[in-house]
């Protein structure tokens, strides 16, 4: 099957009620970048979305606590999926000036993440970035989730979001920042090697690396003089961005 299309009746059914998990398997793999890259072959360049997951933070409630970020691309029961390593927020105490107005200190627990998953763009798939946090292990217990619109993010592709618990309160927030782009195979095999991503099932995994460049490979590992990360994206991956315009306009919130 093509990829980047479908019949308007297998999306209803997708969306409406997921599938089967031997049909599941074969809609991801239809849309599955690391599938898409095999295929490909010559100077035909390939549509992919990277989302960069910066920084979490969570309520002190989840301190010391093992957790993993899962990006999902799409809606529930029609998305791609890309799991991040694990990670255990560490709990940081507001600066001192700010424990001085306040007279009594505020504690956050939280952890930089600096991991990109990279998805195929793909014209079925509702275009909505959901970010879930879960607690580390074989059980997929969902405790917060986040989601934006593709269409809704500025030029520079950064939102920070709040990540919302199952009874509908704030209990954290993270730092995202997407991109759309359009690569060349050849680019993109040489990206994945340099920053020795992870293959998964229907994405790749880019795990801190450097800046997203628009047109030619770059490996900047460095951020600013006092050793904040860089803002941007950090993935080396080389392509032209896609416009808005040219991204599913389907309804999506």
């Amino acid at each position: 099957m093509d990829p980047f299309t479908v019949s308007a009746t297998a999306i209803t059914v997708a969306l409406a009620a997921g599938v089967s998990k031997t049909n599941r398997d074969n809609w991801v793999k239809d849309r599955s970048l690391p599938q898409a890259l095999k295929e490909e072959h010559g100077d035909v360049s390939l549509p992919v979305v990277a989302v960069h997951v910066r920084r979490v933070d969570m309520v002190p409630d989840f301190q010391g606590e093992p957790l993993r970020i899962c990006i999902k691309y799409g809606v529930k029961g029609a998305a791609l999926g890309c799991d991040t390593a694990s990670f255990i927020p560490e709990v940081q105490a507001r600066p001192r000036i700010s424990r001085l107005v306040s007279r009594q200190p505020e504690l956050y627990s939280g952890m930089q993440i600096d991991s990109t998953c990279l998805f195929l763009l793909s014209q079925d798939i509702q275009p909505i970035i959901r970010v879930l946090v879960r607690k580390a292990g074989l059980r997929r217990n969902t405790i917060a989730e986040a989601r934006i619109s593709l269409m809704q993010l500025s030029e520079r592709g950064l939102a920070e979001l709040p990540l919302v618990g199952p009874s509908g309160h704030q209990i954290g927030k993270v730092a995202i920042a997407c991109k759309a782009l359009e690569v060349l195979p050849c680019d993109l095999t040489k990206s994945l090697a340099v920053a020795r991503a992870t293959s998964q099932k229907g994405a790749y995994l880019f795990s801190g690396v450097s800046p997203i460049v628009e047109g030619a490979l770059a490996d900047e590992t460095s951020g600013s003089d006092d050793g904040t990360p860089p803002a941007s994206l950090t993935t080396p991956l080389a392509g032209k961005p896609v416009l808005h315009s040219a991204i599913n306009l389907q309804s999506c919130l």
